[in-house]
C-alpha cells in the first residue's frame, strides 16, 4: 500500500521493490522508517487486534542513520521484547 500523503511515494515504491517494509515510529519525533521484510514477523507476531485482545504489544530497539538528502537508512532491529500494554492502532 502506498500512502501518497507522506511525501515519500518514490522511496516507498523503491523500497517495496527491494522487499523492505515501511513502518511508523512514534517517539520524541514522529517519522517513517524502513526495515527488511525478514524483521516483520518479529515486530508483528499477529494482527494488532489480536494483540489488543491479549493485552500485549512489542517494543523494539533499532539502529539507523540519517541520509544526506533527508530520511533514514534501512533500520536494523537490535532487540524486540513483549510488554503488557495495548498496541496503538490507527489509520
Amino acid at each position: 500500500m502506498i500512502d501518497f500523503g507522506q511525501g515519500d511515494m518514490n522511496r516507498c515504491l523503491f523500497e517495496s521493490i527491494l522487499d523492505n517494509r515501511r513502518f511508523f515510529i512514534v517517539d520524541e519525533n514522529t517519522h517513517w522508517l524502513y526495515i527488511d521484510n525478514k524483521y516483520k514477523k518479529l515486530l508483528w507476531p499477529e494482527s494488532p487486534w489480536e494483540m489488543k485482545k491479549k493485552n500485549y504489544t512489542v517494543k523494539a530497539r533499532f539502529t539507523f542513520s540519517d541520509l544526506m538528502l533527508g530520511g533514514y537508512t534501512i533500520a536494523t532491529v537490535d532487540s524486540v521484547w513483549t510488554i503488557n500494554e495495548l498496541p496503538t492502532i490507527s489509520k
